[in-house]
């Protein structure tokens, strides 16, 4: 009988850790998340590298006020021409959705300057020829409405979009600049930088000197939440398996017989659960990167800006040109993901 009730408890631990562990979800969604965040990382260390040379040509970084809207140091400036259907809602822009090929136009910058001895790309026609020729020449669909957007390409291969609220993120909201220096620094006691510790959506430039991605900040958020609904249960399962390997080597002390029949017993019951699930395998096509921007994007960057307009960070004229970068920004689709 007690023979029995180990072999029960072995296949309870066994085979409930295995089936806990293979039906963890999140684990899609969080590498979703973290490479919206990777792209963030990048542009974000670009940024900086553009305000260290801002500072070398003019003896100081921007004001608050001048923001990322001074730097003059992009290795270029020009316009590409964009395509929306429609019958598309106004504010939709159907380009959007391929961005998630920024890493393309990024190896495709680094690309051309390895062809050109250097010299990054000048123009939209330079990028003709790759894969996004579509998207700066004439589309085959002659329905589609062109729509005009300025960019820049950064020292280190990355791709900006531009507006006269300054460099906006891949979401196109502005990238937020913080210059600290000289200001009370109770005023930025709320700035979503004090919570980032390990820089996943922001940078330091300098003293005081700080630029981040609200949209980064929120998809931070949401990464912690999937990476935990992922791996909280995974480690449980893993634990009651390890649970049920202990308690088969305990057994094999005891009693060489039983602790083979408790083997054999965790090993069909956890292989078991793991056969089944690999015979279910669902195909998962991932959407597009910064296809789907979340609406508390948009709200809390508003936020952001009446609290810096309201303690004197920013004057009017700056206060209006974001808000109305915000207004532009077009919506987006969420996608499967």
């Amino acid at each position: 009988m007690r023979k029995a009730i180990y072999v029960i408890v072995i296949v309870l631990l066994a085979g409930g850790g295995a089936y806990i562990a293979v039906n963890s979800e999140g684990d899609r969604s969080a590498s979703w998340f973290g490479k919206h965040l990777e792209v963030i990382q990048s542009q974000l260390i670009d940024l900086k590298d553009h305000l260290h040379a801002y500072k070398d040509a003019h003896g100081q970084y921007p004001t608050n006020d001048e923001g990322l809207a001074a730097l003059d140091n992009f290795d270029a400036k020009f316009e590409i021409t964009l395509y929306r259907h429609p019958e598309e809602d106004p504010e939709e822009i159907s380009f959007y959705r391929d961005f998630y090929w920024y890493e393309h136009w990024k190896h495709t910058i680094t690309r051309y300057r390895r062809e050109h001895g250097g010299k990054a790309p000048q123009s939209a026609l330079d990028l003709e020829q790759t894969r996004f020729g579509y998207i700066v020449m004439d589309p085959y669909d002659s329905e589609l409405k062109p729509v005009p957007m300025e960019v820049a390409v950064g020292r280190k291969d990355s791709l900006f979009f531009l507006s006269p609220a300054g460099v906006l993120s891949p979401w196109l909201v502005p990238y937020v600049y913080e210059n600290r220096n000289g200001l009370d620094p109770n005023i930025f006691r709320d700035s979503p930088v004090t919570r980032d510790r390990r820089g996943r959506y922001s940078v330091r430039v300098d003293d005081g000197i700080y630029v981040y991605s609200v949209g980064g900040q929120v998809y931070s958020r949401k990464f912690d939440r999937e990476w935990w609904a992922y791996y909280g249960p995974f480690f449980a399962g893993c634990g009651l398996v390890l649970a049920s390997v202990v308690l088969v080597v305990v057994l094999m002390r005891r009693s060489k017989k039983l602790g083979l029949i408790g083997g054999m017993a965790m090993l069909v019951s956890a292989g078991g659960i793991y056969a089944l699930k690999a015979c279910y395998i669902t195909c998962y096509v991932p959407s597009p990167l910064f296809s789907y921007r979340y609406p508390e994007i948009l709200s809390k960057q508003r936020e952001l800006l009446d609290s810096f307009h309201q303690r004197g960070v920013i004057c009017d004229e700056t206060y209006t040109k974001a808000l109305a970068a915000l207004e532009r920004a077009p919506t987006t689709e969420e996608a499967d993901r």
